[in-house]
């Protein structure tokens, strides 16, 4: 199943119109859109803040950390002051601290720049101060490293009259009451930063409480281990700094409790000095580090944040707090499902016992899945998507019982996401529609019944027919991450009429898609449009026999030219550090940056050298493009709409970042000025 992450809130820039999104706040429930609106526009309408908090930062490598032996990095703790008087003046402390909540020693990291001064990034430790002079570019980019790990880039007010990009994929989580303490949670995704967020938001201020932050760190391989931070420079870390070296996706996860907060505080030059600053950074306890939440349960919430929540969801926990509840956490199809309380009433089971022996249970290296048994033309089959199969290695049958079920020969439904795999019986009675057109309605009832969010067990979840095209049909059961390969069933006519195969998620315009008289009456200009679709097997026309270790090869093929380009696209976007770690241009650039150190003033010989390290680049890239022939893939590949297996959509790309190229090798001063600033 496939999701895309949208969302939109309004941004509101006057103080009057945050106090009538508090007060409407109490007058009546709001949406989670509305929740954001009312607490970004708290942050960003104060021309000045003050920020005591203390952040856990760490990398885990597995959704699942029980099911290896591998343990999430040592966390890193930080307690931070951060000060800001909008646009210019920003003061950034940072000192790490142990267990006890103790600094681990009296250096106190430091990034400021003020209207009279320079920006400076460096450490203070007694009289042994160490600075440097940063560029006005390296000092935003090492700024937002920090605070786009502790809230998103909409709660910061741009120096530009440029709108925040919003939160997108959001979802209510939860309501939280304990003790006269009251909160929502919200998570959404942030485009700009790249992080998904886990916000917890005060009922009675809409502060920001603790926030959860995660993003992925791509597999580089043959990387070396993480680069550490220069002693004199504790913002200076890239997004990989503190990572261990990646075998597999790795997580950046960062955790943080807000202990204090000043919106508009009067702050005076002192306030951003920061030697007297330094001996305001409160004194930290046990107990203070007590409220951040320990590995288990951190990792199981933070890699849980982009999976939809529990309905009515019985636990009210705080993420730290006793009696934790955490999200799922499937993995790349659907991976083990991580603890989660339930307390609704289940449907009662739609399909009959006979029918449910058919649901196969579909486990892999690196996720779940479902299928199911059925006859096709008097032949015995398990039937899922091609994308279940492609790059997954370890996959494993099994039916409800518990029992493998050993699979035979595989074939791929031509310009469609559908496998068959030949089985020696099928169990259960679950049968497709010869004709879907002739027996499914607009408005019949469906169920999808699957290994739901990787969960080991088929569940079921209802809806009805939406609408019916020539290879697809539409419903509005919301099936999830683990329920690819599911039978989409008509409880009308009996008959399996598709595959469960992805969900598209998008922002519509109101006035657009509805009318002027709907727009007044919305809270926002757009909403949030999710839908679901399967893939007819009646519709398919030509069946391609699949060798599956060579659909997996071809896999691993596409995915490694997709980092390629995922490398290039570092490269053109200027963040030279990550770019590097792909073995491709790793030695590269180091030539490139000994021949830069040789020719140091020499401004003719520096674009001459990468005006030659671009062409190379290019080269590489293109060569790599005519290397991948899409006639030698099988149909899946070259016909596939997922944007990551696709081809087609892959080389668009590559000749994109190909152009690009060519446009910095004609304009190599561009390259050389953003080396020259910091912007590594």
């Amino acid at each position: 199943m496939r999701s895309a992450p949208h969302s939109h809130f309004l941004r509101v820039r006057t103080l009057c119109s945050l106090a009538l999104l508090l007060l409407a706040a109490r007058l009546h429930g709001q949406t989670a859109e509305e929740i954001l609106t009312t607490s970004q526009t708290l942050y960003i309408n104060s021309d000045s803040l003050s920020l005591h908090v203390v952040s856990a930062h760490f990398t885990t490598r597995n959704r699942d950390q029980e099911a290896t032996d591998e343990k999430p990095s040592r966390p890193v703790r930080n307690n931070r002051l951060l000060r800001t008087e909008y646009p210019s003046r920003w003061l950034m402390l940072e000192q790490t601290v142990k267990d006890d909540g103790q600094p681990e020693s009296n250096t106190v990291g430091i990034l400021s720049r003020s209207p009279s001064f320079p920006p400076v990034s460096g450490t203070l430790s007694g009289t042994a101060n160490r600075t440097r002079t940063l560029t006005n570019a390296s000092f935003t980019s090492r700024l937002d490293r920090v605070r786009h790990a502790l809230l998103p880039s909409s709660w910061w007010r741009s120096e530009s009259d440029e709108k925040p990009v919003a939160l997108q994929s959001v979802e209510k989580r939860r309501d939280i009451s304990r003790d006269g303490y009251t909160a929502w949670q919200i998570s959404g995704y942030d485009e700009t930063t790249r992080y998904w967020y886990l916000l917890t938001i005060n009922k009675d201020n809409h502060q920001i409480e603790r926030s959860i932050a995660r993003r992925e760190i791509l597999p580089r391989p043959g990387s070396d281990t993480g680069n550490s931070k220069p002693d004199d420079d504790l913002f200076a870390a890239t997004d990989s700094d503190r990572s261990p070296p990646a075998k597999s996706t790795d997580f950046e996860i960062v955790e943080t409790v807000f202990f204090r907060q000043e919106f508009n505080p009067a702050l005076d030059k002192a306030s951003f000095t920061a030697s007297t600053a330094a001996r305001e950074i409160p004194v930290l306890d046990k107990a203070d580090i007590g409220r951040l939440t320990d590995n288990r349960n951190l990792i199981t919430a933070a890699l849980g944040i982009d999976q939809p929540p529990a309905p009515d969801s019985a636990s009210d926990a705080v993420a730290g707090n006793d009696g934790d509840d955490a999200s799922g956490t499937p993995g790349k199809k659907g991976g083990k499902a991580a603890s989660r309380t339930r307390n609704e009433t289940p449907a009662s089971q739609l399909l009959s016992p006979e029918q449910m022996a058919g649901i196969v249970l579909i486990q892999s290296n690196d996720g779940a899945a479902t299928g199911f048994m059925t006859k096709l033309r008097g032949v015995d089959f398990i039937v899922t998507n091609l994308h279940v199969l492609s790059g997954s290695e370890g996959l494993t049958f099994r039916n409800l019982r518990g029992e493998t079920i050993a699979v035979g020969p595989a074939f791929g439904a031509v310009g469609s996401d559908i496998a068959l795999l030949r089985i020696e019986k099928a169990e259960g009675s679950l049968s497709a529609s010869p004709d879907v057109m002739k027996t499914a309605k607009i408005g019949d009832k469906v169920v999808v019944v699957g290994n739901r969010l990787g969960s080991g067990v088929a569940t079921q979840v209802s809806g009805l027919i939406q609408g019916v095209g020539p290879t697809l049909v539409e419903v509005n059961a919301t099936f999830q991450p683990g329920n690819s390969g599911s039978p989409i069933f008509n409880l009308t006519t009996g008959e399996v009429i598709g595959v469960a195969s992805y969900a598209e998620t998008r922002k519509i315009n109101i006035e657009a898609t509805y009318g002027t008289a709907a727009r007044k009456s919305a809270s926002s200009d757009t909403e949030i449009e999710k839908r679901w679709f399967g893939y007819r097997i009646d519709s398919v026309k030509k069946w391609e026999s699949l060798d599956l270790d060579e659909f997996n090869r071809q896999a691993a093929r596409i995915a490694e030219f997709r980092e390629f380009s995922e490398s290039l696209l570092e490269l053109v976007q200027f963040r030279f550090g990550s770019a590097r770690l792909h073995p491709r241009l790793s030695a590269l650039f180091y030539n490139y940056e000994d021949q830069c150190r040789r020719m140091a003033g020499n401004r003719r010989g520096l674009m001459s050298e990468t005006q030659s390290f671009l062409r190379t680049v290019r080269s590489l890239a293109e060569a790599s493009s005519r290397e991948l022939k899409p006639e030698t893939f099988y149909d899946y590949y070259r016909t596939c709409q997922y944007w990551e297996n696709s081809i087609t959509a892959q080389k668009e790309f590559r000749s994109r970042l190909v152009e690009a190229l060519k446009q910095y090798e004609a304009n190599a001063s561009v390259i050389v000025s953003r080396l020259s600033s910091g912007g590594r």
